[in-house]
């Protein structure tokens, strides 16, 4: 039971991690309280959300939309977290879509976190509740071959927009910077 768009009117999260030829994979979000036709999805009935770089990784292994973690302008609006553990020859990666009152997800505004080599990092991600008494939820991944086959879990505690954009210390060499899993 989840509003992304603030609208109070429960959405739909449909993915779909194998979607196309090369399984790069989709999210489809149905807004609440609109005629669907599950076989488009076209705006403003429907949202379709790919990886920015159309990157193979099987998008949409997980999604979690249960909870605030990145307070954009005090909207108090549940976020979108979307895994792609096989991204990079399994380094794995997830993107952190921030809740709105504008009516669709942003999809340029996002932050993206990536593991290390081989981690399947974000097989499983979950906003979780508050740990830290801030008023923002957390974000917790694992990435269960890490550590020579033990798995992690990473913890990433919420912060406002602001702090998440601060926090990408790594840049891919391509101009996109991300937070690495290590900075947990």
């Amino acid at each position: 039971d989840v509003s992304l768009n603030g609208d109070s009117i429960d959405d739909l999260i449909i993915a779909s991690p194998n979607r196309g030829a090369t399984a790069i994979g989709s999210v489809f979000i149905y807004w609440g309280g609109v005629t669907a036709d599950t076989n488009t999805c076209v705006l403003p009935v429907c949202q379709e959300l790919r990886p920015y770089d159309s990157a193979i990784g099987l998008f949409g292994t997980d999604i979690s939309a249960s909870g605030n973690v990145g307070d954009v302008a005090s909207e108090a609006k549940p976020d979108l977290v979307v895994s792609q553990p096989t991204y990079a020859s399994s380094a794995g990666r997830a993107f952190l879509y921030f809740g709105t009152d504008a009516g669709t997800v942003d999809d340029t505004n996002f932050i993206e976190f990536r593991g290390a080599a081989g981690s399947s990092f974000a097989s499983a991600g979950r906003i979780i509740r508050d740990i830290n008494g801030d008023g923002l939820d957390e974000i917790a991944f694992s990435a269960h071959t890490a550590g020579s086959g033990q798995g992690f879990v990473y913890i990433f505690k919420g912060r406002t927009a602001a702090q998440w954009a601060s926090s990408r210390s790594a840049d891919d060499g391509a101009g996109h910077t991300y937070v690495p899993a290590a900075d947990a």
